[in-house]
């Protein structure tokens, strides 16, 4: 089993993410494919109630995770993310690509804080290998699962904080062109202001 090394094509900016996710997906055999697949869709809601136990636990990730939408939404979306990034499609892969991106936009607008995206990243990496291990009578076996899982779930979390910090400087060049303008209408007021009162005090001396 050959995984990709770091001068490998999968992790080289020049290429389009599309082609980075096929280069990995390629690089591991079916079987390996597969294995992940299956574990990934038999614990898919147990690894989503492990992701959100860990994260209600942090005293940060409680304010953006109320118990009833966790319940109600986000266990079920976290649930077929899951299947989405573990499964073996390689013909879905522009659509797995560009929903990476569409959940880094949403972390950002929530201004969900990189660090705990990144810690919930890490217990998913942790859940699923254990169960990979658990699901493999063969070491050799779990550990080609184990390495391809791990690069999978990084690179998503390569796609969701690159639009994560796009979407989140956009908004900072908005706020900044919109406290530009701001501070421009109060000059322009202030100024109207101080003309006025000279007014006023020219006509008092006279």
């Amino acid at each position: 089993m050959q995984y990709p090394s770091p001068s490998s094509p999968f992790q080289h900016d020049h290429h389009a993410p599309e082609e980075e996710w096929q280069a990995l997906v390629h690089s591991a055999t079916a079987a390996c494919r597969q294995r992940v697949a299956a574990v990934a869709d038999a614990h898919a809601e147990a690894l989503a109630d492990r992701f959100y136990a860990v994260m209600m636990a942090h005293p940060r990730a409680g304010a953006f995770l109320a118990h009833d939408v966790v319940h109600e939404r986000l266990r079920a979306s976290m649930a077929r993310w899951i299947r989405e990034v573990y499964g073996d499609r390689p013909g879905e892969v522009a659509t797995i690509v560009a929903h990476q991106r569409h959940v880094g936009e949403v972390h950002a607008r929530i201004q969900l804080p990189i660090n705990l995206v990144t810690r919930g990243a890490r217990t998913l990496k942790r859940a699923m290998a254990e169960r990979l291990t658990a699901a493999c009578a063969d070491p050799a076996e779990a550990q080609e699962a184990e390495r391809y899982a791990g690069h999978l779930m990084d690179l998503a979390q390569e796609l969701m904080s690159e639009a994560y910090l796009r979407n989140t400087q956009r908004g900072a060049r908005t706020d900044e062109a919109y406290r530009l303008f701001s501070l421009g209408q109060n000059m322009s007021v202030e100024r109207e202001r101080q003309r006025s009162v000279l007014l006023e005090w020219g006509q008092e001396l006279l």
